[in-house]
């Protein structure tokens, strides 16, 4: 159990004038589980297996001149297995910098390894938002919701790009919030329309939002884990070097 007052590192790349609507992490131990029970293992598990096969027969037949050359061939022959293997002693790390958080703007994603990368993504770069839940996800009672982005460079090909709040057990709820602000933008969009603005390109970021006027957000469940919006206080230290984000 978190201690209250979590402080996510997210909020530091959150502007003071959005909304935060929703900000959470996934579910640990759904993660972990799912870092282990991958589709790598099964191939890991068989290529394993032949390899130390191979180890065993070279080891009976005592030829110990040969040693040094099996441990480096083998070392490198089982990249495989080391691949998976990293994989699940990382997802801790994984699990650490992984955040989201939902505004009346935008979206944003939190992710890395050894380093943070976040990523802001405004409701009008999406067109398909959809609930998945795996094998885990149903057992621990959580689930995913999946974003879609059309027309990015994703590996170097055009298509379709996946963004996924995962593993998080309010899922309903986050469904329900992107949902109606896919909805609130599109009225936006419209509104912004009417107003002679054909000429002039839309950016949901420099207009005035209309704040929802027929939905309402339960303030007091934003998030699993109760946290503290220090934003004020992150731009305050940053203001005084003039600058407005603060760096990782």
């Amino acid at each position: 159990m978190r201690k209250n007052n979590y402080q996510y590192k997210i909020l530091k790349n959150i502007s003071r004038n959005e909304e935060i609507q929703w900000i959470g992490k996934p579910n640990k131990r759904c993660m972990i589980l799912e870092s282990i029970f991958n589709p790598l293992l099964p191939f890991a598990l068989i290529w394993a297996a032949i390899d130390f096969s191979f180890i065993g027969a070279i080891i009976t037949i005592k030829n110990f001149s040969m040693l040094p050359f099996i441990i480096l061939f083998f070392s490198i022959h089982l990249m495989p297995v080391w691949i998976y293997l990293g994989g699940v002693l990382l997802s801790g790390l994984k699990f650490k910098n992984t955040e989201f958080a939902i505004t009346d703007k935008a979206v944003y994603f939190s992710s890395g390894i050894l380093s943070v990368n976040v990523e802001r993504r405004n409701y009008t770069q999406f067109s398909n938002l959809e609930i998945h839940r795996g094998f885990f996800d149903n057992k621990l009672n959580v689930g995913d919701v999946n974003l879609t982005s059309t027309n990015e460079m994703n590996s170097n090909r055009r298509g379709l790009r996946v963004f996924s709040i995962f593993d998080i057990s309010d899922f309903q709820n986050v469904y329900n919030i992107l949902m109606n602000n896919f909805a609130q933008t599109r009225i936006n969009y419209e509104r912004y329309m009417q107003n002679n603005h054909i000429n002039t390109p839309y950016n949901p970021d420099g207009n005035i939002p209309y704040y929802m006027e027929n939905y309402s957000i339960n303030q007091g469940n934003t998030s699993d884990i109760p946290y503290k919006d220090n934003r004020d206080e992150q731009y305050k230290d940053n203001e005084e070097d003039g600058e407005r984000r603060i760096d990782w």
